[in-house]
C-alpha cells in the first residue's frame, strides 16, 4: 500500500505508519509519501510528535485502490475549568396540632391537644430512610484515565525519563497497544508500571 501524508496540503516527513498486525513500520519520506505491506481488516496508525494520532482500517475498497491521502491535524491543547454548585436542601417538618374541646371526663392515661408522635415518626422515618445499597457496577475506562487514577503525571515523568512535551503522545502511542485492555483488568500497579516501562522504551526508541 503507498499513499501520502499532508497537513493543509503540505506534506509531512518522518510520520511513523504502524501496521500492527504485520508488525511493520514504514517512515514518510521529505514529499510525505509512504509505502507499507497490508492485508485486509489490518488497522494501520499515523503518529507524529505534535499531531494528533490517526488510525483506520484497510477494507477492500482501500485495496484495491493501492493509494491512500491521509491529514493529519496539528494538536491543541484546551483546559476547561469547570465549577459545579451542589445544592442542599434542609428537609421542613410541618407538625400541627389538632385542638379539641375541652371536656372535663375521667382521665384515661391519653394526652389532650398533645402532638401526634406516631405520624411525627413516620414522617421522619420517611425523610431519614437510608436507601438499599445497590451493587456497584464496573465501569470501563480508558487506558489514560487508568494511569492518572494510579500514578501522577510528575512520578511517571521522572520515573520514565520522558518530556512533558511528550507526555500526552507517549499516552496515545500506549492507548494503539491492543495489550492495554489486559493491563487494565488486572488492577495491577506493579504490571502497569512493567508496561509503562516497556512502552517508553519502544517509544523513545522510535523518537531518537
Amino acid at each position: 500500500m503507498k499513499g501520502k501524508v499532508l497537513q493543509d496540503d503540505v506534506p509531512i516527513s518522518n510520520v511513523e505508519v504502524i501496521n500492527k498486525q504485520l508488525n511493520n513500520i514504514s517512515l514518510t519520506n521529505v514529499l510525505g509519501e509512504f509505502e507499507i505491506p497490508v492485508e485486509r481488516e489490518n488497522n494501520l496508525a499515523f503518529f507524529k510528535n505534535g499531531y494528533d494520532f490517526q488510525t483506520i482500517i484497510i477494507d477492500d475498497e482501500l485495496l484495491e485502490s493501492k493509494c491512500l491521502t491521509i491529514r493529519l491535524v496539528k494538536k491543541e491543547q484546551l483546559i476547561e475549568e469547570v465549577v459545579v454548585k451542589k445544592q442542599t436542601t434542609i428537609p421542613i417538618i410541618k407538625v400541627e396540632r389538632q385542638y379539641q374541646e375541652r371536656k372535663f371526663a375521667i382521665p384515661d392515661g391519653s394526652i389532650q391537644n398533645g402532638v401526634d408522635f406516631v405520624q411525627v415518626f413516620k414522617l421522619l422515618s420517611k425523610i431519614f430512610k437510608k436507601d438499599k445499597p445497590k451493587e456497584a457496577k464496573k465501569e470501563w475506562v480508558s487506558f489514560q484515565t487508568y494511569v492518572n487514577l494510579n500514578f501522577t503525571d510528575a512520578f511517571l515523568l521522572q520515573s520514565l525519563e520522558l518530556k512533558e512535551t511528550q507526555w500526552n503522545d507517549f499516552l496515545t502511542y500506549c492507548d494503539f497497544d491492543p495489550e492495554k485492555t489486559s493491563i487494565i483488568e488486572q488492577e495491577n500497579k506493579m504490571i502497569l508500571l512493567d508496561f509503562l516501562i516497556k512502552k517508553a522504551k519502544e517509544f523513545k526508541e522510535k523518537n531518537n
